[in-house]
């Protein structure tokens, strides 16, 4: 009983560690491209960049979404096991397309606010 919740622990923590090391590059390079355009057009305006409302308000809105989307992905790849390893068994299988089809409609919507959000904050 205690290998059987381990094993799935353990790769939800893998593809969580692995999910976060590979997309910290890649989010560093946008936030060190967005924050140079960023400081340039506000201090052409004369204002405070570190301490912008906007700023900040994008910024823990974005980090909200990545948690968001490294969650979705981890429930598709669990849902995908369960459906996987259901035997046939169509409550299980079932349970399984649920999770995945579930996850897929939430990383839609994250996408989709990730997109408004940027969009809506850039024309402030």
């Amino acid at each position: 009983m205690f290998q059987r919740a381990l094993v799935p622990g353990l790769v939800v923590l893998a593809l969580f560690s692995i999910s976060l090391l590979s997309f910290s590059p890649a989010v560093q390079a946008i936030d060190d491209s967005a924050k140079t355009d960023f400081k340039s057009s506000v201090k052409d305006v004369g204002g405070n960049d570190a301490s912008s409302v906007p700023a900040i308000v994008k910024s823990a809105i974005n980090i909200l979404l990545y948690a968001a989307g490294t969650i979705a992905v981890i429930v598709i790849i669990i849902g995908s096991i369960r459906f996987v390893t259901s035997e046939g068994d169509p409550a299980r299988a079932n349970k399984g397309r649920d999770s995945v089809v579930f996850a897929l409609i939430g990383l839609v919507l994250a996408s989709v606010a990730y997109a408004i959000v940027n969009f809506v904050l850039g024309q402030f």
